[in-house]
């Protein structure tokens, strides 16, 4: 259920790994919400979405980064001790919110992703060794033996998403929960809910909705 990512927009969910360890970005589920590295959660269904990552551009290379688990928003600090941790969203104060900006762009050489954070331009490292933690760091690239501890791997995963974009006449689409999709075009509704449910509402106000099947109606109602 994983695809490595590479240069593009990155929307949805994903897993980050550090390329000198390979080991996944995870967090604290508590105070004092710590971002850290961990061998893959994966096979333990209690602990797996902390190792996910809801990201989403702000503009072009500058993102925010959610914890699927938690929804809290990945941050930094401004001065020493430089931890990586996450935060309740500042998006509402303005010297603030760019601190839970990333600048996210993809490396050629390395084929992998450096994170930079918008207010202080430096960099995602992480330590190591025991206590793994994740800090910002100013650039290593001109340490060979450093480089790829900046460098992350960035993989899409299936789970949840939550966006929402408006384009042209009336045209609505918006994602909520885990697979769930809503898109309104022209009149036109179209749900995605749970496993495979699908509910379609064309033009005249017709529904349809189905779960683990699609029938389709026009202006009447079919459910099954």
């Amino acid at each position: 259920g994983a695809t490595t990512t590479t240069a593009g927009q990155l929307s949805g969910t994903y897993s980050i790994q550090q390329q000198s360890t390979l080991r996944y970005v995870d967090a604290d589920q508590s105070a004092p919400w710590q971002a850290v590295t961990r061998l893959s959660q994966a096979h333990d269904p209690s602990q797996k979405l902390t190792q996910r990552w809801l990201i989403q551009e702000v503009k072009k290379d500058s993102y925010t980064i959610q914890q699927v688990s938690t929804m809290r928003y990945l941050d930094a600090d401004q001065i020493e001790p430089w931890h990586v941790v996450t935060r309740e969203s500042q998006a509402s104060i303005p010297s603030q919110k760019l601190t839970q900006r990333w600048i996210i762009v993809y490396d050629e050489v390395y084929q992998s992703y450096t994170i930079q954070q918008n207010s202080t331009m430096r960099f995602w490292d992480a330590d190591q060794s025991e206590p793994w933690r994740v800090v910002t760091r100013e650039s290593q690239a001109s340490i060979p033996s450093q480089v790829r501890t900046q460098r992350w791997i960035i993989k899409k995963q299936v789970g949840p998403r939550a966006t929402t974009t408006t384009a042209g006449a009336g045209a609505t689409t918006a994602t909520a929960g885990a697979g769930a999709t809503t898109t309104t075009a022209a009149g036109a509704t179209t749900t995605t809910s749970g496993a495979g449910a699908t509910a379609t509402t064309a033009g005249n106000g017709a529904t349809t909705t189905t779960a683990g099947a699609t029938t389709t109606t026009a202006g009447a109602t079919t459910t099954t």
